[in-house]
């Protein structure tokens, strides 16, 4: 299984052109067989997962326009059209390493290219070839699993000032001094 990219890899990117932004289901079209069914197949799965966005993106001159699947800002994947197939990219926090690494649903496949996955800004970066159909079932596998772990991660709630105490002032002077500390009982004041 190849974990990595070749150098000329991403120059077979089949939307280059930054000016001319692909639809939805381009790459459907002009995909080869099976990728393009691997590729409806992934896009149908991933966007009936509650709250799930696709944009495309340009993502520039390595990745150019790519179709980026998100739950609430948090990325879920990359699918990167090609003229000879099909490729993904997903992340995979230092938080949800150890649960994917543990979940026996994840394939060991996958399981390795997470730990060949590039670190990089506290993340780790994960890319797949998806040439056969076990490895797009695998991804997609992966996939819900990290949907889970983010729809069911407690929320951080926002700080906020304590709330100020409802019991009553209580001052307490020294005998002989008022408020301020003048002596002989006054406050300073005339």
């Amino acid at each position: 299984m190849m974990y990595k990219q070749s150098q000329p890899y991403w120059k077979n990117v089949l939307f280059q052109d930054e000016e001319k932004l692909p639809t939805n289901i381009a790459a459907v079209k002009r995909l080869k067989k099976p990728y393009s069914q691997y590729f409806s197949s992934i896009r149908k799965e991933i966007l009936a997962l509650k709250g799930v966005q696709e944009t495309i993106r340009y993502m520039g001159p390595t990745w150019a326009w790519t179709w980026v699947y998100e739950y609430e800002h948090e990325k879920l994947l990359f699918l990167h059209p090609h003229k000879e197939g099909l490729s993904a990219t997903f992340i995979v926090s230092y938080g949800e390493e150890s649960k994917i690494l543990n979940a026996p649903q994840i394939s060991a496949d996958i399981k390795q290219s997470i730990r060949l996955g590039r670190n990089a800004r506290n993340v780790r970066w994960v890319w797949l070839d998806l040439k056969t159909e076990q490895r797009v079932t695998d991804l997609l596998e992966t996939i819900r699993y990290k949907y889970e772990l983010l729809t069911t991660a407690p929320k951080e709630e926002p700080e906020t000032e304590p709330a100020p105490a409802l019991a009553p002032e209580v001052h307490s002077h020294p005998e002989g001094a008022g408020e301020t500390g003048g002596e002989n009982g006054t406050d300073g004041r005339e």
